[in-house]
């Protein structure tokens, strides 16, 4: 079971700090099942291009998706998944 750790701008969406997620392949198809189950988080993760959103910040076990394989980055059993939004301002 891989656990999903969200910002608290998507728990009001989600209804829940936190989703818990089986058979998931990667990254990518963790989001796609997301947006399937939470509609409503659709446009919070993906771009109009079905791409993930920019400010959409991701780590798997405490390592940032960046030092990983990006979106493609295998998930096992036991992963949680942390999803952050990156924030801009003055």
């Amino acid at each position: 079971m891989i656990k999903v750790k969200l910002p608290s701008a998507y728990q009001k969406l989600a209804a829940s700090h936190h989703i818990e997620l089986n058979g998931m392949t990667n990254v990518r198809h963790l989001l796609s099942v997301l947006c399937e189950r939470f509609p409503q988080l659709t446009d919070e993760l993906l771009d109009s291009a079905g791409q993930p959103e920019l400010n959409l910040l991701i780590s798997i076990n405490g390592e940032p998706l960046s030092n990983l394989q990006g979106w493609d980055t295998n998930l096992m059993d036991g992963d949680e998944v942390d999803l952050y939004l990156l924030l801009a301002g003055g």
